[in-house]
């Protein structure tokens, strides 16, 4: 399972995640799925800087990259900076 969040940068940047979503981590998801490793993508959203725009592209990398997704929406738990954003 890995948690890939959003296909948008300013989505991602602004709930403090450093992932880069990119060819880059397509390449290594493909690459799993060419050794027989099943990947798990999580994706989150409702962000406050999200858009539907950006759910339309990151529903679009969703089905570009050889995993299975879950969708998830934002949850701003008690006690993370989301929480006190919200």
């Amino acid at each position: 399972t890995t948690g890939i969040e959003t296909a948008d940068a300013e989505c991602l940047e602004s709930i403090g995640q450093k992932i880069k979503v990119n060819d880059i981590l397509a390449r290594k998801i493909r690459y799993a799925d060419s050794l027989g490793i099943h990947v798990y993508g999580t994706f989150v959203v409702g962000a406050p800087e999200e858009s539907w725009e950006t759910v339309r592209r990151t529903i679009a990398y969703s089905k570009e990259v050889p995993c299975e997704s879950a969708f998830t929406v934002m949850t701003p738990f008690p006690g993370t900076p989301m929480y006190y954003r919200a």
